[in-house]
C-alpha cells in the first residue's frame, strides 16, 4: 500500500519536472493536504454512485483498523471517519479482546426518539454514536463496557499521517495524481494574466 506522501512526491516530481525532495521549493505538506482532499473526494464520490445503485459493500481497499481504548463510555478515534451517510464510514466495531461481540451504529437522534420504548434498550446489545473523533457507547448496562475496540473505517485522507498506509484502491493513485496536478498546474489564462502584468510593468 502507498502512502500519502509518496503520492505527493509523485506530484511534486512532475510539477518540478524532475526528482525533488521533500526540502524542495514547493511546500510538500500543501501537496499531502491537497492529496489528502482529492482522495476523500474521489472515495466519496465512488460510493456514492455504488450506493446509489443499491451495492453496499465497501472493498477492503478502502478501509484501516484501529484499536482504542475506552474511557467512561467514549473512545477518541486517531482519524475522522470520512462523512458518508448514516455513519458508514464506520465499517465495523468489535471488543479487541472478543471480535464477536460487535458494538451496533446507533442514529445521534435514536434515544430522544425512542427512550421509553424498548427499542430504546437495542434489545440487550450495546450500541454507539459517532460524532467527529468521539465514539460514545450506548447501553452498556447490559453487557458492560469494554476496556478497548477495534474499530474498522474509512478514514479522512486529510488526517491520516503522511507515511501511514494511505487505504486507496491501486486504480485510484493515477487519478488523485492527476487531479492535484491539475490544481496546481498554471491554467493558460493565468499565463496571460502574467505576460499582461509584466508587459504592464
Amino acid at each position: 500500500m502507498t502512502t500519502k506522501a509518496k503520492i505527493a512526491e509523485q506530484v511534486q516530481r512532475i510539477l518540478e519536472g524532475g526528482d525533488v525532495t521533500r526540502d524542495d521549493n514547493r511546500d510538500i505538506r500543501e501537496l499531502m493536504l491537497s492529496v489528502g482532499q482529492v482522495r476523500d473526494n474521489l472515495v466519496y464520490r465512488s460510493l456514492m454512485q455504488q450506493f446509489s445503485a443499491d451495492e453496499w459493500e465497501i472493498g477492503s481497499d478502502y478501509l484501516a483498523s484501529y484499536t482504542v481504548t475506552v474511557t467512561d463510555e467514549v473512545a477518541t478515534l486517531p482519524v475522522t471517519p470520512l462523512e458518508l451517510m448514516d455513519n458508514r464510514g464506520i465499517y465495523s466495531v468489535v471488543y479487541t479482546n472478543d471480535p464477536t461481540l460487535s458494538v451496533i451504529p446507533v442514529n445521534n437522534t435514536f434515544q430522544p426518539l425512542y427512550r421509553n420504548l424498548e427499542a430504546s434498550h437495542l434489545e440487550g446489545r450495546i450500541g454507539y454514536k459517532i460524532l467527529g473523533k468521539t465514539l460514545t457507547l450506548i447501553n452498556t448496562t447490559t453487557g458492560g463496557v469494554p476496556e478497548s475496540l477495534d474499530v474498522l473505517m474509512i478514514p479522512s485522507g486529510i488526517d491520516i499521517d503522511e507515511d501511514e498506509d494511505f487505504p486507496v484502491p491501486p486504480e485510484m493513485v493515477d487519478m488523485i495524481i492527476k487531479e492535484v496536478v491539475n490544481l496546481y498546474q498554471p491554467r493558460p489564462h493565468d499565463d496571460v494574466n502574467n505576460l499582461t502584468q509584466e508587459s504592464a510593468g
